[in-house]
Formats: C-alpha cells, sequence, structure tokens
C-alpha cells in the first residue's frame, strides 16, 4: 500500500469488498495505491506481479475506485 491519506485503511478496505463482490478475480496480489484530490479518494488496486511480467496480458489489470468525501465516501 501507498498512501498518505488519512483513513486510507478504510478506504483499502471497502474497495477489497468492492473488488471481491463485482468484478472478475484476476488479481492474485493485490498492490492498493491511495491519493486525494479536489475532494475524492481515488483507489488504484492492481496486481504486484504487474511491474515484473511486461508481455502478459493477464497482469496489466488495473482498477481505479473512486470514493466522494464530500457524501460520506460513497463510490463515484
Amino acid at each position: 500500500m501507498t498512501s498518505a491519506v488519512p483513513d486510507a485503511s478504510a478506504y483499502i478496505e471497502r474497495t477489497g469488498k468492492l473488488y471481491s463482490t463485482a468484478v472478475p478475480q484476476e488479481i492474485d496480489y493485490p498492490v492498493y495505491s491511495v491519493s486525494e484530490e479536489n475532494g475524492s479518494v481515488t483507489v488504484t488496486l492492481s496486481d504486484e506481479r504487474d511491474q515484473y511480467v511486461k508481455y502478459w496480458a493477464y497482469f496489466k489489470t488495473v482498477y481505479r475506485f473512486v470514493f466522494d468525501m464530500e457524501i460520506g465516501g460513497e463510490l463515484v
């Protein structure tokens, strides 16, 4: 995880729950990057192996979850 966002772990937990219920399970070794900008928190979820397996399309999967801080962290 990389982050300088307060409550980053809470956003990561919510992202993990959303990913596990709504998206095909393509990520085996999750890496989370959390950033904050203009009243939104963005959590980028990717596979740790992406940087090592450059020519395997399977490992080029990245998901971005954007939460609106103004309305209680709802997904937008």
